[in-house]
């Protein structure tokens, strides 16, 4: 379903990807990843482990 709304507006997205997304919304858990652009807009909760920054939500 995420992809498929990605897909509408016209924004590629992988399959494994949105996968991902939706197996750590489901499960409400914070997704450790350096490509923290893949996932931008998905609403999933991401640290990337290699910033020294704050926890993120992809929402913008």
């Amino acid at each position: 379903m995420l992809r498929g709304q990605f897909q509408a507006q016209g924004i590629i997205r992988s399959a494994p990807d949105m996968l991902i997304a939706a197996t750590a919304i489901e499960h409400q858990l914070v997704l450790a990843t350096r490509h923290v652009r893949d996932f931008l807009g998905c609403g999933v909760q991401m640290v990337n482990p290699f910033e020294p920054s704050k926890l993120r939500r992809g929402k913008s």
